[in-house]
């Protein structure tokens, strides 16, 4: 007899064991477009920082993520005789065991440059509310720069933080936490995105396979690619590169990389045929060879023809997007290891679909 609680906790155990080359503090907000629930933040006047719900959460931007839906906004104004602060924990709050991780990343932006000696403090703080010491954003980037549409990798070795005053237990980390520093007054604003501690080793200086198997299909209006998945476990992405003609020259399509084996260039137009490569990045930044180049062109289709189109993004959601190892089917795009159970059920209907059309 089938037991579906056994089933439940292989699921579990085998989603746990996935996620823990990397350590997720924020990748995007389950609390809507207002603030992240597990948080906590404060200020003291002359000081002012920007905070929600109950005036001790972060904001979160829904307009300015880096992936996903949600940044969190950062929004602080530093003057004498005040202070502030604010912490980002994982969703419920729990403790990590940081020990056998080797640094703590992140992508950063904002609407204006801000300087680096105007860039706050970070450190760690426990189960038990002790925290690490103190250390400057300032020493690991050399400005936020004024281009808001490209964001900025922070990377912070985790043996810059040291236990402290306080003994802070890096077995039961809880949150990472901004502080204030210079005392400038003037006002500034940083998105945050996709705040995470990564494994030693998971990035390895090894350049990545490029993607194999490209495929290409018009529809209407856009063009649908579609390649096999890499397997390297410090894979952070995939850019997607376009051409007019065969021989180039060919430009970039998302400044993001896109985290997806899957792509739809929607052109707005159809009978436009264009020619496509595809690379990989890891999360040393180190770019693969291209794919082989592929073609294809948009095209006006009938009813049915477009129906059976959205049907077939539909069955990609649930197939090709599942979960990797686990095959549920994520709560939303960007969601990361959240999977929903209800949402994997219909996910379990397209495939009977999926098989039967083909």
């Amino acid at each position: 007899m089938f037991n579906i609680k056994m089933f439940c906790i292989i699921v579990l155990w085998v989603v746990f064991s996935y996620s823990q080359n990397e350590i997720v503090f924020f990748s995007d907000s389950p609390n809507g477009d207002e603030l992240y629930d597990s948080s906590w933040g404060f200020e003291t006047a002359p000081s002012e920082l920007e905070l929600a719900g109950s005036n001790d959460k972060f904001p979160v931007d829904p307009e300015h993520p880096y992936l996903g839906a949600h940044s969190l906004r950062l929004h602080w104004t530093s003057n004498s005789g005040g202070d502030w602060g604010i912490a980002v924990a994982s969703v419920g709050w729990p403790g990590h065991d940081i020990t056998e991780f080797d640094s703590l990343v992140y992508w950063i932006n904002g609407p204006t440059t801000i300087s680096q000696v105007d860039l706050p403090d970070i450190s760690v703080e426990d189960l038990s509310n002790h925290k690490s010491t103190k250390i400057w954003l300032g020493d690991y980037i050399s400005e936020v720069d004024e281009d808001s549409t490209t964001w900025q990798q922070v990377k912070i070795p985790l043996s810059a933080f040291l236990p402290g005053p306080e003994n802070c237990d890096f077995t039961r980390i809880k949150t990472v936490f901004h502080w204030q520093k210079v005392t400038d007054g003037e006002e500034h604003i940083a998105w945050l995105d996709e705040i995470k501690m990564i494994k030693a080793g998971a990035g390895n200086g090894e350049t990545p396979e490029k993607p194999r198997s490209p495929l290409v299909k018009g529809s209407d209006s856009r063009i649908d690619l579609k390649w096999k998945r890499n397997t390297e476990i410090n894979l952070e992405g995939y850019y997607i590169y376009r051409s007019q003609s065969l021989n180039g020259p060919y430009t970039k399509l998302n400044p993001v990389f896109h985290t997806v084996n899957l792509y739809s260039d929607f052109l707005g137009e159809n009978d436009k045929t264009y020619y496509y490569y595809i690379t990989a990045i890891n999360r040393d930044f180190l770019e693969s060879e291209p794919s082989d180049t592929v073609f294809g062109s948009s095209m006006a289709l009938s009813e049915d023809e477009l129906l059976t189109s959205i049907q077939e993004a539909t069955f990609r959601y649930f197939y090709d997007y599942g979960h990797p190892v686990s095959g549920l089917a994520r709560e939303r795009k960007g969601s990361g290891n959240t999977c929903t159970s209800g949402g994997s059920g219909m996910g379990l209907m397209t495939m009977m679909v999926g098989a039967e059309r083909g």
